[in-house]
């Protein structure tokens, strides 16, 4: 989730990042990715996408709910995601790069950084929420050692691949006639054999107890993983990998000079095209045609390969543009400390989340709508860009950043900063 600036490169060293060899513009893009993903996260935390049309329709913002949810798939979901995905393949670059300069051994410390991130993202979806992308990114992440001797050509090629396999995946299923394992059963005898877990599921979330919430996460945890399957999301996000290793890799984004004209047509092109994509895909999603497998679900599957990797680079080289413009460069800096910290931020998001809408903290899920979950974000939003100011001005990383650097490197890293304890 970390790299290395190629400034770094020449310091060489094996240890982590310290705070003047890091691209503030990085940890920016960070900050923006984790905030994106939390209010596209919303949707599940608050049990929203799993009501029925009557139990959406009785919520205190029924109208504003379907609007904002439409503004969601059409500007947030899949984006934030393929951004954070991005900014994972550009780190690997840049650590790569790294190792290279002070010839160390790259393979065997980028294998046990990922083991380190797999076992965060196991505990995360087992014990806090099912909902976890870490240890997806963790098993990918293996793909890019064997994939990083590519030339640039044959690593655009395969991009293009990852990205269309969807779709040709999507047509298999269609031919397929692949139903939705997720509808409920059309013999109501045999869905009267065996338990509803579904609604177990639900009844769990909403009960005050945090055993019977666990018990409903990892039901939860099954269906995601399914999910991901169905969804053929491990292209999606291996496209997106490799793209931004092939941008690291390359330096694109580093030197705004340079880059400038080749980021304003990016976000030129990632608008006029992306915007209409994705807002096909939103409405199409908004009529269910994924399952069972239509003609419409291809056009919604054919809507987002276009829609959501052009959007995605639109946002990526807009706040590269408005980090290094004199004007805007000061509040896009806000972002930074959440971004360096953001795999402690990522987390916090489930712990926080869950307390708000389960039964066993504040007990809120199914009664509010994106309406009201996505001011609640960014509230959160908000929250902890001032908490990551205050950490981050008395410790070198985030506590799970801490540990997993410790983990990594087989040694306690110093977390507290020089001089911290004399501050008051």
């Amino acid at each position: 989730m970390t790299g290395d600036p190629p400034q770094a490169v020449a310091r060489g060293g094996s240890g982590p990042v310290e705070r003047g060899e890091r691209l503030p513009v990085l940890d920016v893009l960070r900050g923006v990715a984790i905030f994106g993903i939390l209010v596209g996260n919303m949707v599940v935390f608050s049990g929203y996408g799993f009501l029925s049309p009557a139990e959406r329709a009785a919520l205190p913002t029924p109208a504003g709910d379907a609007v904002a949810m439409f503004l969601i798939h059409v500007l947030v979901d899949g984006k934030f995601y393929s951004l954070f995905s991005l900014l994972f393949g550009f780190g690997f670059a840049v650590q790569m790069r790294r190792a290279q300069a002070q010839g160390g051994d790259f393979p065997r410390l980028f294998r046990r950084r990922l083991l380190g991130l797999f076992l965060i993202g196991l505990l995360h979806a087992v014990f806090v929420w099912s909902g976890d992308i870490l240890m997806l990114y963790a098993m990918l992440g293996l793909l890019l050692l064997p994939l990083r001797q590519l030339d640039d050509r044959t690593l655009l090629r395969a991009v293009a691949a990852c990205l269309l396999l969807p779709s040709l995946a999507y047509l298999g299923m269609l031919a397929a006639g692949v139903g939705n394992p997720f509808a409920p059963p059309v013999d109501p005898a045999a869905a009267a054999e065996g338990p509803d877990l579904f609604a177990l599921m639900l009844a769990g979330f909403r009960g005050d107890s945090w055993a019977g919430a666990w018990r409903s996460n990892l039901i939860q945890l099954a269906g995601r993983w399914v999910d991901l399957f169905l969804s053929v999301r491990f292209p999606k996000v291996l496209a997106m990998f490799l793209l931004g290793f092939w941008l690291g890799r390359r330096g694109i984004g580093i030197d705004p000079v340079r880059d400038r004209p080749l980021l304003r047509r990016t976000v030129a092109i990632g608008l006029l095209v992306g915007i209409p994509a994705n807002t096909a895909m939103a409405w199409l999603m908004g009529r269910g045609v994924y399952l069972p497998a239509s003609l419409p679900g291809l056009a919604q599957v054919a809507a987002a390969t276009v829609g959501i990797p052009l959007l995605t680079l639109a946002y990526a080289a807009a706040v590269v543009l408005a980090f290094h413009a004199p004007a805007s460069r000061r509040p896009m800096s806000c972002f930074a400390p959440p971004g360096r910290m953001a795999l402690s931020n990522y987390l916090m998001h489930s712990v926080v989340m869950t307390w708000v809408f389960y039964g066993w903290g504040l007990g809120w899920y199914g009664r509010i709508g994106p309406a009201l979950t996505t001011p609640l974000a960014l509230l959160t939003c908000v929250a902890q860009i001032g908490l990551s100011a205050v950490w981050l001005s008395r410790f070198r990383f985030g506590p799970v950043e801490w540990l997993w650097r410790s983990f990594t490197y087989r040694r306690k890293v110093p977390l507290r900063r020089a001089g911290a304890d004399n501050r008051t």
